[in-house]
């Protein structure tokens, strides 16, 4: 598997609901006046951002904001593409860190900053010195869909930053491209564990201040560990789609697990239908190994041409001790596959996350009449 994660920020309504995903959430405030905000807005396209804001300025002495989400990867990867939309309304503070990339022991190996120009730029080790920057200015208010692709090395390490597509600006030492590269981008560990989006600011004075904020949109990482998905992806976009209807199978066999909830729904696709998932309100609950649900699932955007993958985003745990494991399932033509891995539950409500890059029924290349044409739920595995 070669990618690891993305998120369209469709299915949260603050930043509590992020805890099944992200880690770390912070929107802390150190100062008088002012406040920092972690929030959920319209989004590039459709549905919704994640917005941070840094809103105020300091107190009667020293002062300082975090507003920031961390994403922990499966593993440690020393090769990493990461893409984001970003927009940046406000800018009262040059330099700083957007987006950041981090070892297993939380040290910043890799940064991506931007400047009062404003113009991108990545930095090694937490600041401590710049690899390239973008000449392309940004425009406040825009979205610009940002990637930034990494070697993390002492030796061998190269970093490029791409905008709406566009290599703009790149780090190789002395080399001339990634495969002759001698530069050193870490600040700690050769590979990265985990990815922060947001930004920290502080400084000192009195009475309020300027505002700095920040909205991203349609969010990727991958590794350059597998056949597809192992490059940068360009400018794409994630649709979050959902439930609207049981499985077309009338035998029941893709209708198996049980209602359950403090306020049951009427039906099992109606148990798993919210955006944001909505703790022990409605469920599906089963404990028998092959039990599955299937649903009907609302189309694509017209817009949507190529697909990259197709990740099951559950969100479940576990009632009772042992191991309890699920993949995800689709079902196409009267056909089931499997998703290549299964998700281990815990007895905390975790989001799966299980990523399919070829269709599992036909072993191709996902197309959106796939997508459409398909039910997508889940099977009880170990």
């Amino acid at each position: 598997m070669t990618l690891l994660a993305t998120d369209g920020f469709e299915t949260y309504s603050n930043m509590n609901d992020m805890a099944s995903r992200w880690s770390n959430r912070h929107a802390d405030w150190g100062g008088q006046y002012g406040s920092a905000i972690v929030e959920m807005r319209p989004g590039r396209f459709a549905g919704q951002s994640v917005h941070m804001v840094n809103s105020g300025g300091g107190s009667f002495g020293s002062w300082g904001v975090t507003v920031t989400v961390d994403l922990p990867l499966p593993g440690d990867f020393p090769t990493i593409f990461v893409g984001v939309a970003l927009n940046i309304p406000n800018l009262a503070h040059s330099g700083l860190a957007f987006l950041t990339m981090l070892d297993n022991q939380g040290t910043i190996n890799l940064d991506m900053r931007v400047n009062s120009a404003p113009t991108a730029y990545l930095t090694r080790a937490n600041g401590a010195t710049v690899l390239c920057t973008s000449p392309r200015n940004l425009i406040l208010g825009n979205w610009t869909y940002f990637e930034v692709a990494a070697n993390f090395s002492s030796t061998a390490g190269w970093a490029e930053l791409w905008q709406d597509g566009i290599l703009q600006a790149s780090y190789y030492g002395t080399g001339a491209g990634r495969g002759s590269a001698n530069g050193n981008t870490i600040g700690g560990l050769p590979s990265i564990r985990t990815v922060r989006l947001g930004f920290s600011v502080g400084g000192s004075g009195g009475g309020a201040g300027p505002t700095d904020d920040a909205l991203y949109d349609d969010f990727y990482v991958c590794s350059n560990q597998g056949t597809r998905n192992n490059n940068v992806l360009g400018d794409c976009r994630v649709s979050t789609l959902l439930p609207n209807g049981p499985s077309a199978d009338a035998t029941g066999q893709h209708t198996q697990f049980s209602l359950g909830g403090t306020t049951p729904s009427a039906t099992n696709w109606q148990s798993v239908d919210e955006p944001t998932y909505n703790q022990d309100v409605d469920y599906v609950v089963d404990n028998v190994i092959g039990h599955q649900d299937t649903y009907a699932y609302v189309d694509l955007p017209t817009a949507a041409s190529g697909i990259l993958a197709v990740v099951a985003q559950h969100v479940a745990r576990k009632d009772d001790a042992g191991m309890r494991q699920i993949n995800a399932l689709v079902r196409q033509g009267g056909i089931d596959g499997l998703s290549p891995t299964a998700a281990n539950l815990s007895a905390t409500y975790t989001a799966t996350g299980l990523v399919m890059e070829v269709n599992p029924v036909t072993g191709l290349p996902w197309s959106p009449g796939d997508v459409n044409a398909a039910e997508f739920g889940f099977r009880v595995t170990g």
